[in-house]
């Protein structure tokens, strides 16, 4: 957790605040990224401290931080760290240690701490993949796992006040996938 120090030397902790948008998309919906758009353009005119934009994938929908309020009080870039670069060679391996070795890179690429959150351990290491890729984006190598056979899953990457990272793999029920707004880091001062 930030700790800051006022002038009085009162410490107060700032710990950045997260949230979730869930609805329904109708299935017969032919413009299912306008329409998680238009929630977004919703959401981040009203929610004042995050900007959050929809990146369509090879089969998902991402929902990905834009713009988050810094220190100074105004809004800055982020760069998201499933937006690095990554390598990982095709082989064949649990889920459990292909997610493992996924979190390394990102971890390596990022220079952050990317670590495993709440996952089903049990059911990724009953479960094998031979998911691989060289000099592609973190979160297109995991939207290609997730889309391997697992299209029940849904990844939510959490920000810890400490300047790392959670990565959270959860089930969810068929038709009621949700849209999970992350928290972001606020870019690096220069």
């Amino acid at each position: 957790m930030l700790a800051v120090k006022s002038m009085t030397q009162r410490t107060r902790d700032l710990a950045p605040k997260g949230g979730s948008l869930t609805f329904t998309l109708p299935s017969a919906d032919p413009d299912e990224l306008g329409a998680v758009e238009a929630l977004l353009k919703s959401y981040n005119e009203n929610h004042r401290g995050f900007e959050f934009a929809a990146v369509q994938g090879a089969g998902l929908l991402h929902v990905v931080p834009r713009r988050a309020r810094g220190l100074s009080g105004n809004l800055e870039p982020v760069k998201p760290v499933l937006d690095a670069l990554i390598t990982i060679e095709p082989r064949e391996r649990t889920s459990y240690e292909f997610i493992e070795e996924f979190l390394k890179k990102v971890s390596i690429a990022t220079n952050t701490n990317v670590g495993m959150g709440t996952i089903s351990a049990n059911l990724l290491m009953r479960t094998k993949t031979s998911i691989g890729g060289s000099g592609r984006t973190a979160r297109s190598i995991l939207e290609q796992w997730i889309l391997e056979r697992y299209s029940g899953f849904s990844w939510r990457l959490l920000y810890e006040p400490d300047k790392s990272y959670d990565l959270n793999i959860s089930l969810v029920a068929p038709g009621k996938t949700p849209i999970l707004l992350p928290r972001p880091s606020p870019a690096a001062k220069p």
